[in-house]
C-alpha cells in the first residue's frame, strides 16, 4: 500500500516537472526606449515628454505591427499602466492583439483584447484555440516589472534597446543588461544601425539576444542529460584551482587537455569561469564511467 501511494506520488510530481512551459516554445521579443541610467519613464510619460521622437516611434510601431507569416498578428503584452499611459484615441495598438495584465481587473479594460492576471497567464492564453492559429510574433513593451520578469526568465528572448544618449529624470527603470548574460548582434533586419537625432536628441537601436550555452561533450553532457541540474551542488571555481591535484577533482580528459590552454574546445578561455558539478560518488565501473565520476567540470560562455 505504501508503495502504491509512493508511486502515484511520484508520478504526479513527474507530470508537473514536465509540464509543458509555453515561454520555452517560442522566441520572445521586447522592446524599449532607455536613458543611460536604464530609466524608461516618467509620471506615466517617457522620460522626453513633451518631445517626441517620431521616427522612434515608427521603429516601434514597424516593428510590432509586422507580422513574419501573412494572415496571423503580432501580440502585445504589457501592464495595466503601461496600458493606461497610451492615448486613449491609440488604444488599443491597431493590427496587433492587446493584452493586458492586472491583478486588480476583473475584465479587460475599454479597448483590449484580453485580461490575463501574470505573463505564464498571457503566454497560456496564446495557446488556446481561440488564439493558437493567429499569433505570430510576441512582443513585451513594459513597464518596468514586466521586463525584469522576462529577462530573468529561462525564456529564450530578445532585447529591441532605442538608447538615449541624453539623461532625463525617470521613476521608472528596467533592469541592467548583462554582457554576461546577452550578447549584442551585429545587425538585425529592419533595425537602423547609424546613429539616430530627432529634437536634438541622439539615440542608437541595438538588438541584444540571450548568450547559448555550451557544454562539455562526452560524460558532461551525458551527465546534464540523465541528471540535470536540480540535485546538483554547483560552485564556481577558478581555472587554476581545477587544474590543481590536490582539488582532487575529476576532470574529464578532453577538457583537463585544453584547460590551461588560451584557445581550447570552447573557444577562447579569458577570464571565463570553469564550474565544477559536485553529486554524491556511485559505484564506478569504469575509469571513465559518468556515474562513476565525482566531480565533472563546464564551462559556461
Amino acid at each position: 500500500m505504501v508503495r502504491q501511494i509512493l508511486r502515484i506520488q511520484f508520478q504526479r510530481a513527474k507530470k508537473r516537472k514536465f509540464k509543458k512551459n509555453p515561454a520555452m516554445s517560442r522566441t520572445l521579443s521586447c522592446i524599449v526606449a532607455v536613458c543611460p541610467d536604464m530609466g524608461i519613464g516618467y509620471k506615466g510619460h517617457l522620460p522626453w515628454h513633451p518631445k517626441k521622437l517620431s521616427n522612434e516611434l515608427k521603429y516601434f510601431q514597424k516593428m510590432t505591427m509586422t507580422p513574419t507569416v501573412q494572415g496571423k498578428e503580432n501580440v502585445v503584452i504589457m501592464g495595466r499602466k503601461t496600458w493606461f499611459s497610451i492615448p486613449e484615441t491609440n488604444r488599443p495598438l491597431p493590427n496587433r492583439i492587446n493584452i493586458v495584465l492586472s491583478q486588480n481587473l476583473k475584465y479587460p479594460p475599454a479597448g483590449a483584447h484580453y485580461l490575463a492576471s501574470d505573463f505564464d497567464s498571457a503566454l497560456h492564453l496564446l495557446d488556446t484555440e481561440e488564439l493558437a492559429d493567429k499569433v505570430d510574433q510576441v512582443w513585451v513593451i513594459g513597464g518596468g516589472s514586466l521586463y525584469q520578469e522576462l529577462m530573468e526568465s529561462s525564456s529564450h528572448h530578445r532585447l529591441f534597446v532605442t538608447r538615449v544618449l541624453q539623461q532625463f529624470h525617470c521613476d521608472t527603470f528596467m533592469p541592467t543588461i548583462s554582457l554576461d548574460k546577452y550578447q549584442l548582434l551585429p545587425e538585425f533586419p529592419g533595425v537602423p544601425q547609424d546613429l539616430q537625432e530627432e529634437e536634438g536628441i541622439q539615440y542608437k537601436m541595438e538588438v541584444v539576444t540571450v548568450r547559448s550555452r555550451e557544454y562539455a561533450h562526452g560524460p558532461a553532457r551525458l551527465h546534464q542529460q540523465r541528471m540535470g541540474t536540480r540535485r546538483l551542488n554547483i560552485e564556481p571555481v577558478s581555472e587554476a584551482e581545477v587544474m590543481k591535484p590536490q582539488t582532487r577533482v575529476h576532470v574529464h580528459s578532453h577538457i583537463r587537455q585544453h584547460a590551461d590552454t588560451p584557445l581550447g574546445p570552447f573557444g577562447a578561455l579569458g577570464s571565463r569561469r570553469v564550474i565544477v558539478v559536485r553529486r554524491p560518488m556511485r559505484k564506478q565501473r569504469t575509469r571513465h564511467s559518468v556515474m562513476g565520476c565525482q566531480f565533472i567540470a563546464r564551462l559556461l560562455i
